[in-house]
């Protein structure tokens, strides 16, 4: 029988704020002041966890705030009673809760983030890694270790074109979701596509802040 304290959406929304953002800034506030590989309780995020897209997580033993791979980022996990530690994505709870999670466009970010992964590694991009690890920014000339960044032709109209070229559309990609950071399904479609982006793809080392504001330049991915 499950143990786990149920606040009903009224309840929970009226702890974690009125809107989304507030949520967000909300969890992040208990998560941020969670030392890491430490279990605590929560009945606040146990009842946030009935609203995980994927399925409802009822078997929940203890939480904690672990790094985990790829990127080492610190993540919440559950601690389940069967003693599996268990990845969720509190953000997705959080959208759902407040009407706003949209499947097709997870879907869509998760071939996005496929196909970036790919070239993330590619000669052209390991080139630009070694040559801007510690140079001028080209937007405001600051001196510090800098982000890569596509000029001329943005990251997403170098994919349409990709993608346009090979008759595809992006949403009909398959992606090896196991894997995580996501993989192209296809190694041949990953071969082209990191040829292809790195013949047309001009790359500049810029800082945080003016790759932030920079962003795709104002284009937009083709439908």
């Amino acid at each position: 029988m499950c143990d786990v304290v149920i606040m009903d959406a009224m309840t929970l929304k009226s702890k974690l704020g009125h809107c989304k953002t507030h949520a967000h800034k909300f969890v992040g506030q208990i998560l941020k002041s969670k030392k890491l590989n430490i279990s605590f309780q929560s009945d606040l995020l146990k009842s946030l966890m009935m609203y995980s897209p994927k399925s409802q997580i009822k078997n929940i033993a203890s939480f904690s705030k672990r790094l985990m791979p790829p990127y080492n980022t610190p993540c919440l996990t559950i601690l389940t009673k069967n003693h599996e530690i268990v990845t969720v994505s509190w953000k997705q709870c959080v959208d759902k809760l407040y009407g706003s999670y949209n499947p097709e466009r997870k879907k869509k970010e998760r071939i996005l983030q496929a196909f970036r992964e790919e070239i993330a590694y590619s000669p052209k991009m390991m080139q630009a890694k070694s040559l801007f690890h510690l140079s001028k920014c080209a937007g405001c000339g600051k001196l510090e270790r800098l982000h890569i960044d596509h000029d001329v032709r943005p990251f997403a109209q170098i994919l349409d074109d990709f993608l346009q070229k090979k008759g595809l559309r992006l949403q009909s990609v398959k992606i090896n979701y196991e894997s995580k950071p996501y993989t192209l399904g296809s190694q041949a479609l990953s071969r082209d596509w990191v040829q292809f982006h790195d013949h047309h793809a001009t790359l500049i080392g810029l800082c945080k802040t003016c790759n932030s504001a920079k962003g795709s330049g104002g284009y937009k991915h083709r439908r």
